[in-house]
């Protein structure tokens, strides 16, 4: 059975573990700032390279479709290294926080990386992030190659463009610079249908839960709630991690996971040398 880490601080592992819930934030306040549009960078320079006035015109139009098409993505991230330091630092309150191990099977979403969608069922998935540059190259191609068959099929060219803004708006989701591999990271992705009318109220189809809004830093950030109660054949923690300078005690840890229902997780401490 796989297990996929989420890092938090203790505040934030008291309120996951009470609430069996957990948040997937929007990907506009997310540590880094260049999430999404990495990638949808990339895929631009790649087509300026191929630009000519043969089709110029396509591309412009790709470009359009795809300023109107990018909703936006919510993200709850998980690690597959359930000890590294470099996630303490960031997302662990400095080490005093903990590591929570979730068991990857308990997700069993119907996709990996969904697309808007009026069905909950659809518009919500899991997916490793990929990191390594030739697989990202590969699949840049493989836009590049939806795109440039209109020029071939000029009477679907709508359904090649739409079905690339498709392709790169999921993939967005999910790559990330290489310079990140370390994090090992692991993504659930949520993706509402999310529309507004001209009297500026919001409407959802399709979402989990009630959007909800929460103070960030300096900031406003909008999420979305994943509730994890559900009894299955396999339980939502495996683990837990005791962050390298947790002073939970083990008597506390115990009851604290026994009178929220997760009696048998296991438990121990990071061995990163950090004080």
């Amino acid at each position: 059975m796989s297990i996929i880490y989420h890092y938090s601080d203790l505040n934030g592992f008291t309120n996951i573990i009470k609430n069996k819930k957990l948040w997937l934030s929007a990907t506009n306040n997310l540590n880094d700032y260049r999430e999404v549009n990495w990638f949808v960078d990339k895929v631009y320079n790649r087509l300026k390279e191929l630009v000519n006035e043969k089709n110029q015109k396509l591309l412009n139009k790709f470009w359009q479709l795809k300023s109107i098409n990018s909703p936006m993505p919510y993200v709850c991230s998980f690690s597959k290294n359930g000890d590294l330091l470099s996630q303490w630092r960031a997302y662990a309150d400095d080490g005093y926080g903990i590591a929570i191990g979730f068991n990857r099977e308990f997700f069993d979403f119907k996709v990996d990386i969904p697309s808007p969608n009026a069905l909950s069922k659809y518009s919500i998935g899991m997916s490793d992030v990929i990191y390594d540059v030739d697989a990202q190259e590969k699949e840049i191609e493989n836009i590049l190659s939806l795109i440039l068959s209109s020029l071939k099929d000029q009477d679907n060219e709508d359904n090649y463009l739409i079905s690339a803004v498709t392709v790169l708006n999921k993939l967005s989701y999910i790559c990330k610079n290489d310079a990140f591999s370390e994090e090992d990271e692991v993504r659930i992705v949520h993706t509402p249908l999310i529309t507004g009318d001209k009297e500026g109220l919001t409407y959802f189809m399709g979402n989990i839960s009630d959007m909800q809004h929460r103070v960030s830093g300096q900031t406003l950030t909008s999420y979305f709630e994943l509730d994890f109660s559900e009894t299955k054949d396999v339980s939502p923690i495996s683990e837990i991690i005791l962050g390298p300078k947790c002073k939970v005690s083990q008597y506390d840890m115990d009851t604290f996971l026994s009178m929220n229902g997760f009696g048998k997780v296991k438990y121990k401490f990071s061995t990163a040398s950090y004080r």
